[in-house]
């Protein structure tokens, strides 16, 4: 893929910036011809170098339009408009569709597992080490709405899994404390310590295009 870079450089020049990471890259053009003879050039280097582009991934996207983006690397990306400056765009991104699928597919499997009381603050504990590690890669941008979204969905996998272990149907967790006082589920939570994403993010804005 280095001999591929050059490649492109060479025989691309002008029509657009390539940023690759592995076998996944996107090439960033100036106008909508350019990106359509950027994807004709790269798919004939691709061919003589016996590779192809995968077709159900590869399409050019119109970044002007606030309708339309890419995911790369686990991220969305899309231009959002400026409120502070109304003839700029910012390029936002957040976790992608597809991230917080897997991720809430971990979630779910954390907690399908039959387990007795005293497991629950080895799940809680064993959670917290995959949301620290997600979150830490996701912090960097637009993500507090989807950090608050994965944050509810753990709590309610939780509330069903105490459901379970405790033979109390439902998700409504409150009850009371021996000191008289009202225990939430997400009190009971922040209690065992289970790692939250809300507020962990960074906003960074990484480019900024005008419109």
């Amino acid at each position: 893929m280095h001999y591929f870079d050059r490649l492109v450089q060479a025989e691309c020049h002008g029509l657009g910036q390539l940023v690759r990471y592995a076998d996944d890259f996107v090439v960033l053009c100036p106008s909508q011809t350019a990106a359509v003879e950027a994807h004709a050039n790269i798919r004939t280097i691709l061919g003589r170098l016996g590779l192809r582009l995968n077709e159900d991934k590869t399409r050019i996207v119109n970044l002007s339009d606030q309708k339309q983006g890419f995911d790369f690397l686990g991220y969305t990306h899309r231009l959002k408009a400026d409120t502070k400056r109304p003839l700029r765009q910012r390029l936002h991104r957040w976790p992608s569709a597809k991230s917080v699928k897997r991720i809430g597919e971990k979630i779910k499997a954390y907690l399908c597992i039959a387990a007795g009381a005293g497991a629950i603050s080895d799940a809680a504990e064993r959670l917290s080490s995959v949301l620290r590690g997600w979150g830490a890669y996701f912090r960097w941008g637009q993500s507090r709405r989807v950090f608050s979204k994965v944050d509810n969905y753990v709590r309610r996998r939780f509330a069903l899994w105490l459901s379970r272990i405790f033979s109390r149907p439902g998700t409504g967790w409150a009850w009371r404390t021996s000191a008289g006082q009202i225990m939430t589920i997400r009190r009971f939570l922040k209690v065992l310590g289970l790692y939250e994403l809300r507020g962990t993010e960074l906003p960074w804005v990484v480019a900024t295009a005008r419109s």
